[in-house]
């Protein structure tokens, strides 16, 4: 059954290319690749929050920084 992802999670790893970061962050177990846009201080095990989602032939995420 569905059920929401509880959130924070955390950031696995990330790079950059072309002036944008990208990353993996794990929410219960489930990690999942996106966007972490505007950000320069990433560092590993850093809380985060999914900013955005949606689909456009494949799911698309945009994380930030949790508060």
């Amino acid at each position: 059954s569905w059920s929401p992802i509880k959130q924070p999670g955390t950031l696995i790893e990330w790079s950059t290319k072309e002036n944008q970061n990208f990353g993996i962050v794990e929410f219960e177990n489930i990690r999942l690749i996106g966007a972490i846009p505007n950000q320069s201080n990433l560092r590993q095990g850093q809380k985060m929050k999914i900013s955005s989602c949606g689909f456009d032939g494949m799911p698309k995420y945009t994380f930030a920084p949790d508060p």
